[in-house]
């Protein structure tokens, strides 16, 4: 099984996004055109690892990744305080994937040292770009 850990803030979006949801930055529709239509041909499963999977009380943000089209098996666990690595290090330990790779706007120091070849690293202010989809086949292909 090959895995895309997803991040939604500076990856579905960016600083320029125009769409809202409950008063925050929303889904930016042309992110998620880019993301929809490369990930349709593709086999691989997504683990939510963006804190849009947490409970909040302005909104449901998972039924607005759902009514958008977005998909996943799983959420890493959250693990407060603790980082996104080891909440990625957790969910590889229970769904033991042949293969996956981190899709995340922060930097490699909020991981763990041996994730770091598997992240691949988008910007707030553009978010996905095309030029970063070959390098994820290319992690989930090469591992």
């Amino acid at each position: 099984m090959e895995i895309i850990f997803l991040d939604i803030d500076g990856v579905l979006n960016n600083s320029f996004t125009k769409e809202k949801f409950c008063g925050f930055t929303g889904i930016d529709k042309r992110l998620l055109k880019l993301f929809k239509d490369w990930y349709s041909s593709k086999d691989y499963q997504i683990i939510l690892s963006s804190s849009w999977r947490i409970p909040s009380a302005h909104g449901d943000f998972k039924q607005h990744l759902n009514d958008n089209g977005l998909f996943w098996i799983d959420e890493t666990p959250y693990l407060k305080g603790i980082g996104r690595g080891h909440e990625v290090e957790a969910s590889v330990k229970i769904h033991k994937p042949e293969k996956y790779v981190i899709l995340d706007d922060m930097g490699p120091s909020e991981f763990l040292k041996h994730q770091r070849p598997f992240l691949v690293q988008t910007s707030s202010i553009r978010g996905l770009e095309a030029k970063k989809l070959p390098l994820i086949d290319k992690i989930l292909v090469s591992l």
